[in-house]
């Protein structure tokens, strides 16, 4: 998993750096290291995509622009993270439910179905 993805989902935040060289080092994820030297990118959010109790991924946004993420820009991403989750769920249990598996019951614990969808029920997961 990419660093700042479980660093995102792991503490539920939102995850920023208007200027990856001015931010602290432990802040400095390798995913978004790699994505600085190969595209130039300066300013990273990840959002984590957390909807009904499962985590569902992260929207991961760059940019080669200093001091994109303002508070308006990170709002925006985060309002259409949730619209992403909320698609990932519905999806991920329509699916189940289709095939008569038990994401929606008990929360999920014991199911082994898969519906093609990396989701994990957040704090069951180890870390």
């Amino acid at each position: 998993m990419l660093h700042s993805v479980h660093h995102a989902l792991s503490s539920e935040t939102v995850v920023f750096t208007n200027d990856l060289a001015a931010c602290p080092s432990d802040m400095r994820y390798e995913d978004w290291q790699l994505a600085h030297q190969t595209c130039g990118a300066v300013s990273f959010v990840t959002v984590p995509l957390l909807f009904g109790g499962w985590d569902l991924g992260a929207l991961v946004a760059s940019s080669t622009r200093p001091g994109c993420w303002d508070e308006a820009a990170r709002k925006l991403l985060i309002d259409f993270g949730l619209q992403i989750s909320q698609a990932l769920y519905t999806r991920a249990t329509q699916a189940e439910l289709a095939a008569g598996g038990c994401m929606a019951r008990a929360g999920g614990e014991g199911c082994g179905q898969d519906n093609g969808l990396q989701a994990r029920r957040v704090g069951a997961w180890q870390r």
